[in-house]
């Protein structure tokens, strides 16, 4: 199995009203009623709104056979597995690349960010939401410049026997998506939600 990552590019956008709509969500201010003509993004009258492109997306994707395919947000994680068993183990055969999937998206107008920049082509390990994911091993790490980050917070954190200031309240985030995700990949149960697979943790 392999695995390619793509990056949508402006996800976080205000997005038009077809005019059917617009008499839907008129806005009240002053006395006044204003009708909207963009959903402006962040409001909580449209929440999750930036997932609708990238929702629609996969389906399409989906009907074209090109699955599975998963998302968080504007990233995106293409899977495939070999069409039929290869006569050798260094050959394989795959029902659809990269450009495949590009063919498909670029009439549509769906922007990705290119892969040199966000992103990568199909291979069996791949950077997906900060984690390096290792698919024939089962292995999953933290890069190595993130790790180095995470240790060196931990660590000033640990030296200084002073009360936690601001700026090391704002680096809690970080530790704790860290470690709690490395922590439900050591269950053998866990299911990462992108493949049923047990994944080890990588030291």
């Amino acid at each position: 199995m392999d695995a390619a990552t793509l990056d949508m590019v402006q996800a976080y956008h205000n997005s038009l009203i077809i005019p059917a709509h617009k008499k839907y969500l008129e806005v009240s201010w002053q006395n006044e009623i204003y009708v909207q003509h963009n959903a402006v993004e962040g409001l909580s009258s449209v929440g999750g709104i930036q997932g609708t492109p990238a929702d629609a997306c996969i389906e399409i994707l989906h009907a074209y056979g090109i699955s599975p395919v998963f998302k968080w947000v504007d990233d995106f994680v293409n899977f495939r597995s070999p069409s039929i068993l290869p006569p050798q183990p260094d050959l394989h055969s795959f029902e659809y690349s990269l450009a495949a999937i590009f063919k498909i998206t670029d009439p549509l107008g769906i922007p990705w960010h290119l892969i040199l920049k966000k992103g990568q082509d199909f291979g069996p390990t791949f950077k997906y939401l900060s984690f390096i994911w290792n698919l024939p091993n089962c292995l999953v790490s933290l890069p190595i410049d993130r790790c180095a980050k995470v240790l060196q917070k931990v660590e000033s954190l640990y030296l200084q026997n002073t009360a936690m200031c601001f700026s090391k309240r704002m680096c809690i985030p970080s530790w704790l998506s860290t470690t709690y995700c490395l922590c439900l990949l050591r269950c053998s149960h866990f299911s990462t939600g992108i493949i049923a697979l047990p994944f080890q943790v990588s030291k």
